[in-house]
């Protein structure tokens, strides 16, 4: 797993996916304003250096006007969509715990409908076994988010994906004895064990948010 660099970062805690424009500036908020999708899949499709920061963007900008414009089945549908989820599949060793978790939660504002194909379950899949290896480098907040997306990603996550997940957010709770879980980190947690309605699986969670 590469180093993510300090410059890398910054543009990363800078904002999520959407934030990020594949021109390096921020995309401006009226519909009017926004490149068309045709015109954004064109600049992903032309552009030759595909860093993990500028893959989250291109993804971020295209899923975002594609739900703006309602147009998520012509996304999903496009054959450069397809090829740049190839793309950033392919270029997934590079990404960091961070990015790749940037990444799962970008495709996840696709529609799930019977509209999103095989390539995004792909990248999802490859994405999440790569966070299963590297979910030790993920904050508590990028955690309990996880867990709130649980429902969307359960056909595609690795069998041990969500064991290792609950595990790991028990042993972080337990651990923080001065109570350095954010509010924000905690709030998601309550809110996925909501969705979630497993409770065997979340007891051991439970147990550990009750020592703090």
């Amino acid at each position: 797993m590469a180093v993510v660099p300090a410059l890398r970062m910054s543009k990363l805690r800078a904002g999520t996916c959407r934030g990020l424009s594949t021109s390096g500036t921020r995309t401006p908020g009226s519909r009017s304003a926004r490149p068309r999708l045709v015109e954004l899949l064109a600049a992903a499709q032309a552009s030759t250096a595909l860093t993990p920061t500028r893959a989250l963007a291109s993804l971020g900008e295209v899923t975002s006007v594609a739900a703006a414009e309602q147009k998520v089945p012509d996304l999903v549908s496009s054959p450069a969509f397809a090829a740049l989820l190839g793309r950033v599949e392919a270029r997934l060793f590079s990404f960091s715990a961070m990015e790749a978790y940037l990444l799962v939660v970008c495709l996840c504002k696709l529609d799930k409908s019977a509209e999103v194909g095989a390539e995004v379950r792909s990248t999802l899949r490859a994405a999440l076994q790569q966070l299963a290896d590297d979910m030790e480098e993920l904050g508590a907040e990028a955690l309990a988010h996880l867990l709130q997306l649980r429902a969307r990603l359960e056909e595609v996550a690795p069998s041990d994906f969500w064991p290792g997940l609950h595990a790991l957010m028990a042993r972080r709770l337990s651990l923080d004895a001065a109570g350095g879980t954010s509010c924000k980190a905690l709030c998601r947690l309550a809110a996925a064990w909501r969705r979630l309605q497993r409770p065997n699986e979340v007891q051991e969670l439970a147990r550990a948010c009750e020592q703090r």
